[in-house]
């Protein structure tokens, strides 16, 4: 392969990741926003439009949740999550598979009233 091809090739081979952060700044305790954020089966009460189902499974002694979820555009994604990692009440990993591979991490700091949220 030409070193043109070759440095076209990688470019497309990486169009398909993304890296994508939220902040949330939320009123209460780490402990309250925890619990929210790590109930996914809730998540399409509180988060609708985007979290359209959750239907969450035990496997392997772990709980498993595939997720129905829909973009801007009208398209849909289906993903499972899986926990990888748990800090206390201060934050978790999901990693992910299906049309999300990867992984997502949730961060809470508390600052005064609010618990201050990112997820990345």
């Amino acid at each position: 392969m030409t070193p043109f091809l070759n440095k076209i090739w990688r470019t497309i081979r990486r169009a398909n990741r993304y890296h994508l952060t939220s902040h949330w700044r939320i009123n209460g305790t780490v402990e309250e926003v925890f619990d929210v954020l790590v109930d996914v089966a809730a998540y399409p009460d509180w988060w609708q439009g985007v979290f359209l189902a959750v239907d969450v499974q035990e496997q392997d002694g772990q709980d498993v949740a595939h997720v129905l979820s829909r973009g801007f555009l009208p398209y849909r994604i289906r993903f499972t999550g899986q926990l990888k990692n748990q800090n206390g009440t201060r934050g978790f990993t999901i990693q992910s598979a299906g049309d999300f591979v990867g992984r997502g991490t949730w961060t809470l700091k508390p600052i005064g009233d609010e618990v201050h949220v990112t997820f990345d």
